[in-house]
């Protein structure tokens, strides 16, 4: 009868483990994102769009150019750039790893000061930037 007892719970474990979850603000995804973040501002810094569209999706080149023209002509050379926070929401579901990844900075330009958000598509392995946010802070 003790091994019975003993089994039932752990059938159940077995049972109610399909591989699927949802997690949130994992620092490992956290940090996954800012490898490609940096990829990002190195890019931008560089003012190069080609290497921009190699780490992201659905960012239309003609956009991305014209924003870094409209940066420089109205906030100047950006000169550093900090994280300040970030957030993550992944999901497996039948195998498909999928989710979002947000991180936030600030931006410090000749002549601005910005709150920056990167947007971060997750899918299976792949992440890829799919948008990009800069404004001045108005604090």
């Amino acid at each position: 009868m003790k091994h019975l007892l003993l089994l039932i719970p752990g059938f159940f474990l077995l049972c109610s483990c399909n591989g699927s979850y949802t997690r949130t603000n994992m620092p490992g995804d956290i940090s996954d994102g800012k490898a490609l973040a940096e990829k990002f501002y190195t890019f931008l810094a560089k003012h190069s769009v080609p290497g921009i569209n190699t780490i992201s999706s659905g960012i239309k080149p003609d956009e991305m150019n014209h924003l870094m023209n409209f940066a420089d002509s109205s906030w100047g050379a950006m000169k550093s750039y900090e994280f300040t926070s970030g957030k993550s929401q992944i999901q497996k579901n039948n195998g498909v790893r999928s989710g979002e990844i947000d991180l936030y900075y600030k931006a410090n330009y000749e002549r601005s000061v910005n709150k920056e958000t990167i947007i971060i598509e997750v899918v299976n392995d792949s992440l890829k930037v799919t948008g990009y946010d800069t404004h001045p802070d108005k604090q």
